[in-house]
């Protein structure tokens, strides 16, 4: 297995709470992520400190062909209004761990993501750039959608 870290900042004019909703509610991840088509929420715990849910990436992969990708995945809710945790696996062995950690300043909040992806050795230069590319267009989406296009939950 191969191991790809990486981390990503914006600051977003939006208070810490309306970010916090949206990056944990599995229902709002599309259009977030730019590569989901489908998120299904499986489970919501009963105290609320984690959530499961299947989602469909469609994966550009070459000559106009787009892998559709089913990913495992699991939210942590234990620091509320601080730090949301995403937990992901898809075929074939990919595994995604991020941490986003929300850092309030007036009417400000910072988005600090650290990010590590384990994968195959074989498709790490496919995966990682990928991923990277993508951490970086949903903070993009995070922030168009909070600031600009007033579509928050």
């Amino acid at each position: 297995m191969a191991c790809s870290t990486f981390e990503k900042h914006i600051t977003i004019q939006s208070a810490a709470d309306a970010i916090y909703a949206e990056l944990s509610d599995p229902g709002r991840q599309v259009g977030l992520q730019p590569m989901l088509v489908e998120a299904e929420e499986l489970v919501a715990a009963a105290s609320g400190s984690s959530r499961t849910f299947i989602a469909i990436e469609a994966v550009p992969v070459a000559l106009g062909w787009t892998l559709r990708n089913r990913i495992e995945v699991r939210i942590d809710l234990t620091q509320p209004g601080e730090v949301v945790e995403f937990h992901a696996r898809s075929s074939p062995g990919v595994r995604v761990y991020s941490r986003f950690t929300l850092t309030p300043d007036g009417d400000r909040t910072t988005v600090h993501e650290c990010v590590r992806v384990e994968m195959p050795r074989l498709l790490r230069a496919f995966i990682a750039a990928r991923a990277e590319a993508a951490h970086a267009e949903l903070l993009c989406n995070l922030k168009r959608r909070l600031e600009l296009d007033g579509e928050a939950t």
